[in-house]
């Protein structure tokens, strides 16, 4: 069962995209899913602790991710 917690970038994708061959592909392939979901990426950009370029997930980052993407 997939728990809701703070996740480093690559760990969280590796969970949606564990055939992808690097940590960069699945990382990018995550930023676009997130991106393609408009309602996601909104919400997302609305919290406070949101920054593209931080190197992990918040808990709430992830309930939002698991949410709108499904979980991995």
């Amino acid at each position: 069962m997939f728990e809701i917690k703070r996740y480093k970038k690559k760990d969280l994708a590796r969970l949606y995209r564990p055939d992808t061959p690097t940590d960069a592909a699945a990382v990018e392939l995550l930023r676009r899913d997130i991106n393609y979901c408009r309602e996601l990426k909104e919400k997302l950009e609305a919290l406070p602790s949101y920054n593209v370029h931080a190197g992990e997930f918040s808990k709430q980052q992830v309930a939002l991710i698991a949410y709108y993407l499904g979980e991995p």
